[in-house]
């Protein structure tokens, strides 16, 4: 029962993982279509489905020292295995789930900083108030100077 209970966790794990990555396949593509050149695109896109293959796959993983490999060892008992191939999938999915947040993550980031660039760029190339495109910058002339007085005022105590 203990090597069934094993296929079957990293069947599970391996099953989740593979979802996973059918689930989130158009997004991945469209956003890394979106934020990288297209040259590097579909590079990126194989990366970050084989990593978060690898991730979601290791985060299933049952604790393989748990089993006892004696020949004189009493087999896991049915509940126990079954318990450890739905900890295996739950595993897969936490961290799928972490691996998505921080990829989406950084992602809204990009994007985010990107349209802030914009609207700053956009800011600066617009005409200040008050001044015309075609108008030509009129320069002040100096202030007339004040008649300078010789007398001191008097001081009155």
């Amino acid at each position: 029962m203990d090597m069934i209970a094993l296929l079957l966790s990293y069947s599970a794990a391996a099953a989740v993982s593979v979802g996973v990555i059918a689930a989130f396949s158009s997004s991945i593509d469209q956003m890394l279509f979106r934020l990288m050149p297209s040259e590097l695109g579909p590079h990126w896109t194989r990366y970050v489905k084989f990593a978060l293959f690898v991730a979601s796959f290791a985060g299933g993983l049952p604790a393989v020292g748990r089993f006892d490999r004696s020949p004189d060892a009493p087999p896991m008992p049915a509940p126990d295995a079954m318990m450890m191939v739905m900890g295996s999938a739950v595993g897969s999915l936490m961290a799928a789930s972490w691996l998505l947040l921080i990829i989406f993550g950084a992602a809204l980031a990009a994007v985010a900083i990107g349209k802030g660039y914009a609207e700053l760029r956009k800011v600066r190339e617009e005409p200040q108030p008050g001044f015309q495109d075609d108008e030509p910058v009129r320069r002040q002339e100096p202030a007339e100077p004040r008649p300078v007085q010789r007398e001191k005022p008097a001081i009155h105590r």
